[in-house]
């Protein structure tokens, strides 16, 4: 394996690898953990031609799905909700869903605890909450993106939840990154051609030619690989090359 690889420390944690990547890239003065490298091979995917398309990134941390939807995140023409541990409960995640569209639809999060003590008196409450958020959406065809969605998905109502958004808003988009499909209809979404098929851990990590741009990137060497490599792989030890690299020069 090329020493660009070989510097990716085995048994490591995400998080220290995040730490060590902020650090090597804080020297290029970027305030984010991970770069956003170009990957127009999925860019294109997430930017169907049809704009009520599904899509779905499906993987365990480390894999690239923030950084693909980082895109989103300031985009005036998109709903863009992260999630991550502090919504992990049903309650906390539809309340949070409904702060991030406050932009275009204010009156949802003022009126979610009385839609919520309405939606415990049913048999379904996300089926109900899912109602509730798409008549405060009504006529707002902006595509909805949670990110960092994790195991939620495990959660029958809020998979409810997601598959009604879903089935409402026929005409607007909807994007979710998670590492587990959980309850989630993904099949029912496929024969129904609204989602292709989900981008899985094969298809985010980086090929050759993504990572001679990532390399580009920092200013390195490319290494020759004759396989795809995890997002964090290539973003850790192009990080450390370069922090090593500019250490060697002074």
């Amino acid at each position: 394996m090329d020493t660009a690889f070989e510097a990716f420390p085995q048994g490591s944690s995400y998080h220290a690898m995040q730490a060590h990547q902020s650090s090597a890239v804080g020297s290029r003065g970027r305030s984010d953990s991970l770069v956003r490298i170009s990957r127009p091979r999925l860019d294109g995917r997430l930017c169907s031609a049809d704009p009520s398309q599904i899509a779905v990134l499906i993987g365990p941390a480390g894999t690239g799905k923030s950084e693909l939807l980082r895109r989103y995140r300031n985009d005036p023409n998109v709903l863009y909700f992260r999630a991550g541990n502090e919504h992990a409960t049903f309650a906390r995640f539809v309340q949070g869903i409904a702060q991030s569209v406050s932009r275009v639809a204010p009156g949802a999060a003022a009126s979610f605890p009385r839609a919520w003590e309405q939606a415990l008196q049913s048999c379904c409450a996300g089926t109900v909450l899912a109602h509730w958020l798409a008549e405060h959406l009504h006529g707002i065809d902006h595509r909805l993106v949670v990110d960092d969605l994790h195991d939620g998905a495990a959660d029958s109502n809020v998979a409810a939840f997601i598959a009604g958004l879903a089935e409402l808003r026929p005409d607007a988009g909807l994007t979710l990154a998670l590492r587990d499909p959980g309850k989630l209809p993904i099949a029912l979404w496929m024969a129904t051609q609204r989602l292709d098929r989900p981008i899985d851990e094969r298809k985010l990590a980086f090929d050759a030619a993504e990572i001679a741009t990532a390399a580009a990137f920092f200013g390195v060497r490319c290494p020759s690989v004759r396989f795809a490599v995890p997002a964090v792989t290539v973003i850790y030890a192009m990080a450390r090359a370069h922090s090593d690299s500019g250490e060697a020069a002074r």
